[in-house]
């Protein structure tokens, strides 16, 4: 985690949406990590608790804007998060503008082009390739990932993999047919077919 969240900043790659790693100090038997102070947070799980009645869809879409160019970010520089959830990003909302803010690298790794096997993120939100065949890629997990955090912003309880696989919850109530159309391409069962985090950002969701 260490050596991910430093590449960020040291790499002069920092992206707004992502902690901020301030200093390191190595110790003899523990290390210690300074991360930038965040005033008037609170998690994303809290925040669409809070504003469940009250949030519009123009918003969801910036936060979700938010994170995949912090994905991007991210890979770009060859960290995979592995653990995007609810509760690993923070929203600070200032006159009815969202900032995001994603937290907790401890389950992060390079980025690489060969499968993964060992998965190290929390493992509901794994993607289904993990539970079917036991291995799964970077990109294409934090994709699967984006598309059941956005599930959850519009459900009244915790949806993860399991159970959108077994409930086939395939469209989401209250959101527009192009918000529906992103989250179908970001959930497409076949990691091959989903779209790259790049693209994500030129779905025509973005555009209205």
């Amino acid at each position: 985690m260490m050596k991910a969240a430093g590449k960020l900043v040291r790499g002069g790659h920092h992206n707004p949406a992502i902690i901020e790693l301030v200093d390191v100090f190595e110790l003899r038997d523990e290390v210690l990590m300074i991360m930038e102070l965040l005033n008037d947070t609170m998690d994303l799980v809290d925040y669409s608790t809070i504003n469940d009645l009250t949030i519009q869809e123009h918003q969801v879409k910036d936060i979700i804007n938010q994170i995949i160019n912090a994905a991007v970010t991210m890979h770009r520089n060859g960290v995979f998060h592995r653990d995007i959830k609810a509760d690993n990003i923070l929203i600070t909302s200032t006159n009815g503008t969202q900032t995001v803010k994603i937290i907790d690298f401890g389950c992060s790794d390079w980025v690489k082009d060969k499968p993964y096997y060992d998965y190290k993120g929390t493992f509901a939100f794994a993607p289904p390739e993990y539970f079917s065949c036991k291995k799964y890629h970077a990109e294409q997990t934090t994709v699967w990932q984006i598309g059941i955090l956005l599930q959850n912003l519009y459900s009244d309880d915790i949806i993860d993999t399991f159970e959108f696989i077994s409930e086939e919850q395939q469209t989401i109530n209250h959101l527009s047919r192009l918000g529906k159309s992103f989250a179908s391409q970001c959930l497409r069962m076949d990691s091959a077919l989903r779209p790259r985090l790049e693209d994500l950002l030129k779905h025509p969701w973005f555009k209205v």
